[in-house]
């Protein structure tokens, strides 16, 4: 909502650095909302380097998968899109086809169990014991997200195991190849840099794109490749943290000065504006007494 936004918008402000996820949340707060630049540091997933050695080959994988909570409002939505419109279209092509939905909060969501199909292909199983198990004998992340902000753990769980990925431009939001605001479109395009295809944004694209990563080794590969190029490349648990590290060094070697000039983040501290802090105080003072 508006006031959320609000909210959040006014922590930043008052905040002497905000860490974000990805430089799509970092470019918006930018040049949408007007946060200064300085204030701002990438602070992407901190992920091992991918093994290789793990990776089984296409030959030895088969059928999709699909993975996350069932109580996530854009994962909800992602498996009801697939079942009522996306499936159809798969099994239409390969009415062998499989797919496997795992997520936790199954016996929450009766909507959702109610879509369990196996004579169609189309498993809702809950929980997943292991994500190894369930992503790395899978060959496609099918992954149709129409909402949703941040960067999609699922894909990059996905990457880590040489699984590619079949999703949308919101799926694929943050997670960039060569460029760190490299963000794809409705365009259509595969985008066959990526570690997988991100560009579809109708039911048949989607299905068409999981379809190609499904039946194509040599596509396959170069996609599998991609994705865990993709990890090591930008998700790097040792390099993203040393970033991170610099930017709170930086920040407090010229914390005075910083402060001083940030005319925003001063208002946003006047007392008349306060009043999260002072209900906070209230509040630890209370369970004191």
């Amino acid at each position: 909502s508006f006031k959320e936004l609000q909210r959040e918008l006014a922590s930043i402000h008052r905040s002497d650095l905000a860490l974000v996820c990805s430089p799509t949340e970092k470019d918006m707060l930018s040049n949408v909302w007007g946060i200064k630049e300085s204030k701002l540091c990438e602070a992407s997933f901190f992920m091992e380097k991918p093994d290789k050695q793990r990776v089984k080959p296409f030959a030895e994988r088969n059928g999709f998968v699909t993975v996350g909570t069932f109580l996530h409002p854009p994962n909800v939505d992602s498996i009801k899109w697939l079942a009522q419109e996306i499936w159809p279209l798969v099994r239409r092509k390969n009415s062998r086809a499989r797919i496997d939905i795992y997520g936790a909060h199954l016996e929450r969501v009766t909507h959702l169990q109610r879509l369990h199909n196996p004579d169609q292909g189309f498993h809702v199983n809950g929980f997943a014991e292991s994500l190894e198990d369930a992503l790395g004998n899978a060959r496609v992340l099918l992954s149709p997200l129409r909402f949703g902000a941040g960067i999609k753990t699922k894909i990059l769980d996905a990457f880590s195991f040489g699984t590619p990925v079949a999703t949308t431009p919101i799926g694929a939001e943050g997670i960039a190849t060569g460029s760190r605001l490299d963000s794809p479109s409705c365009d259509g395009s595969s985008l066959l840099s990526w570690g997988g295809m991100r560009g579809a944004c109708t039911a048949a694209e989607v299905a068409e794109d999981a379809l190609r990563l499904h039946e194509d080794e040599a596509l396959w590969q170069e996609a599998s490749a991609n994705g865990m190029d993709i990890l090591s490349n930008h998700f790097n648990k040792d390099a993203n943290l040393q970033v991170v590290h610099e930017a709170l060094q930086d920040k407090l070697m010229s914390l005075g000065e910083s402060r001083e000039t940030d005319f925003t983040g001063q208002a946003f501290w006047h007392g008349s504006l306060r009043a999260t802090e002072y209900f906070s105080r209230w509040v630890e003072l209370k369970e004191k007494s």
